[in-house]
């Protein structure tokens, strides 16, 4: 099982859809945990800070209760998130 990886590039146009690509994957990832280890996003040298905090938000509205931001990624673990 490997991590989905995303990768966003800061530039509007070409991120909308990565963007929905991670919403979705963040409402649907109860159901897929195990068949998936999580999501990992990079950002690119041209991702704003909002791009960061948007990725959070989606967090935060999913209830994902953990993730590891390093340097310029953010971990999305589906297991630790499933275990109470």
């Amino acid at each position: 099982i490997s991590y989905k990886k995303v990768y966003l590039t800061g530039f509007a146009e070409k991120d909308s859809l990565r963007f929905i690509e991670i919403r979705n994957y963040l409402i649907d990832y109860k159901n897929n945990y195990k068949k998936n280890a999580g999501m990992h996003v990079v950002f690119g040298d041209n991702s704003k800070y909002g791009d960061f905090i948007k990725v959070l938000d989606y967090c935060l509205q999913e209830n994902v209760r953990i993730y590891a931001p390093y340097k310029n990624n953010i971990w999305i673990s589906s297991s630790r998130n499933m275990k109470e």
